[in-house]
C-alpha cells in the first residue's frame, strides 16, 4: 500500500512519516508533490532493500494516565536537532541549537508536559532583558515554539496548551543605498557585479533570489514581453510563509544584463556567478558587498539588502501603486510593504511642495502670485419680493403708535392723527 504524502502548512514541504516495529522514521520532501512522489518511491525501494535501518533507540517516550504521550524535553531537543541537521541549511542549524540549549538551560530537566504557558511567558522575558537587541525575545521564543510544534506534528508530544504567549517584534529599520552611495559603488564594481546591482535595483530581487536565479526563470510570453517568474518566496521574520510564485516584468536594460551574463559563462544555469567562477553564497555575496563599500569610503552598514529597500522606495515615490508594488516585491501582505518603504527629509519636503502647489493651482494662484480664477463668480440676483411694502427709514421715524378705538361695526379708527408734523 502506497503510503499518502502529507504537507506542512507552515512551508509547503511535503513529508511522512514510516513506522517500522514501533519505531517511526521521518522523512522530507521539497515543495512539489511528482518529486516528493519519486523519492518517496525510492525512500520504500531503500527500505526494503535494507539500505534504511530503524534501530531502535533508547527512549523516555511514555503514554500518561489521560492517553497523551509525553517526552523529556532533552530528548524532544535531541531528535528535532538530529532532523534540523540532516533537512535543512547549517546556518538554521546553527541558530536552532544555540535557542534550545538555552531553552534547556532555563527549563530544566522535565518532561515536556510540565512545561506551562507561564513558564514559556517567564523564559521570553528573561530572554528579552539579557537580549543585545530588541527582538532577542522573540527570536528566543520563535525557536522553542517551532521545537514544540514539531513534536505534536511528529506525534511525539501533545502540549497542554493550545496557544503560546504573545509576543512583540520591532520591525527592522529600513536600510537602503541611497542614491549617492549607488552611483560611487556602480562607478567602482566590476562589470559583472555592476550587473548584479543594477538587476537588483530594476526587479526589487531578494539577495537569495538574485544570487539563485537562473537562466529557466526567464520567460517570455510570446508578445516581445520578457519576465522573471520567481516559484520561491524565503521565509520572512514572523511566520514560515507558503511560496508565493510571482512574475517581474523586465525592461530593456535588464534584458541586456541578463542576456550578457548568460554569454559570460553559458555553461553555468546560474545567471551570476561569483568572481572567482563559483556560485554565490549568502556570506560571499555580503562579503563582496562589504568590501567594495569599504573600497568605497563608505560609511554606515551597507548590505544588499539595501537594493530592495531602494527600489521599493523609488517605486513608492514615482507613484506605483501599493498593491502591485507589493505584488512585484512577492509580499502576501501589503502592510509588509509599510517597513520597507521609507522616505527621507528631501522627500518630506518635495511631497510637501507638490501638495501646496496642487492647492494653490487649485484656488487659482499657482507659483506664489495671485491671479484671475479660472471661472468667473456667478452674478449677484436680486433679492425676491415677499411682497409686503418696506417702509424707509425717515418715514418710519415720524409714525407714532396711537391707541385705537371702536367705530360702529365697520373696524378700528386711531384716536389721534397717526403722522406728526
Amino acid at each position: 500500500m502506497k503510503r499518502k504524502l502529507q504537507r506542512d502548512k507552515r512551508n509547503g514541504h511535503y513529508f511522512v512519516w514510516i513506522r517500522r516495529g514501533g519505531i517511526p522514521l521521518y522523512f522530507r520532501f521539497g515543495l512539489n508533490k511528482k518529486l516528493a512522489e519519486k523519492e518517496l518511491d525510492q525512500v520504500e525501494l531503500d527500505i526494503e532493500s535494507g539500505k534504511i535501518v530503524f534501530t531502535e533507540q533508547k527512549t523516555t517516550a511514555i503514554t500518561r494516565h489521560d492517553g497523551k504521550k509525553d517526552l523529556r524535553i532533552e530528548e524532544l531537543a535531541h531528535f528535532h536537532l538530529e532532523y534540523v541537521h540532516k533537512n535543512l541549511s547549517h546556518s538554521t542549524y546553527g541558530l536552532r541549537r544555540h535557542y534550545v540549549l538555552k531553552f534547556l538551560k532555563f527549563i530544566g530537566e522535565v518532561m515536556v508536559s510540565e512545561i506551562t504557558k507561564n513558564r514559556l511567558e517567564q523564559f521570553y522575558s528573561s530572554e528579552k532583558q539579557v537580549g543585545s537587541h530588541p527582538n532577542a525575545g522573540y527570536e528566543a521564543m520563535r525557536h522553542v515554539r517551532t521545537l514544540l510544534r514539531w513534536g505534536e506534528e511528529a506525534e511525539l508530544v501533545e502540549l497542554k496548551f493550545k496557544r503560546f504567549p504573545k509576543m512583540s517584534y520591532v520591525q527592522p529599520e529600513t536600510r537602503r543605498v541611497d542614491v549617492d552611495q549607488l552611483v560611487v559603488l556602480l562607478a567602482r564594481a566590476p562589470q559583472d557585479f555592476r550587473d548584479f546591482i543594477m538587476l537588483t535595483l530594476l526587479t526589487g530581487l531578494r539577495p537569495y533570489e538574485g544570487r539563485s536565479l537562473l537562466q529557466e526563470h526567464v520567460r517570455h510570453d510570446g508578445h516581445g514581453v520578457s519576465y522573471l517568474f520567481i516559484e520561491k518566496n524565503v521565509k520572512g521574520a514572523k511566520l514560515a510563509r507558503m511560496p508565493k510564485p510571482r512574475s517581474v516584468p523586465l525592461c530593456k536594460e535588464a534584458e541586456a544584463i541578463i542576456e550578457r551574463q548568460v554569454k559570460a559563462h553559458p555553461q553555468s544555469p546560474l545567471i551570476f556567478l561569483n568572481e572567482d567562477g563559483t556560485p554565490y553564497t549568502r556570506f560571499t555575496l555580503r562579503d563582496r558587498f562589504r568590501r567594495l563599500a569599504k573600497d568605497c569610503g563608505l560609511k554606515g552598514k551597507i548590505i544588499p539588502y539595501g537594493l530592495r529597500h531602494t527600489f521599493a522606495s523609488l517605486q513608492a515615490v514615482g507613484g506605483t501603486e501599493t498593491t502591485s508594488l507589493a505584488q512585484l516585491m512577492g509580499h502576501s501582505s501589503v502592510r509588509t510593504l509599510q517597513r520597507y518603504v521609507s522616505n527621507t527629509a528631501r522627500e518630506h519636503k518635495e511631497a510637501m511642495d507638490r501638495n501646496e502647489q496642487r492647492l494653490m493651482t487649485m484656488l487659482g494662484k499657482a507659483d506664489g502670485s495671485e491671479s484671475k480664477p479660472s471661472q468667473k463668480l456667478p452674478p449677484k440676483l436680486p433679492p425676491k419680493k415677499t411682497g409686503k411694502r418696506k417702509i424707509s427709514e425717515e418715514l418710519a421715524q415720524h409714525i407714532v403708535i396711537q391707541p385705537f378705538r371702536l367705530v360702529g361695526d365697520i373696524g378700528l379708527e386711531p384716536t389721534t392723527p397717526t403722522m406728526s408734523r
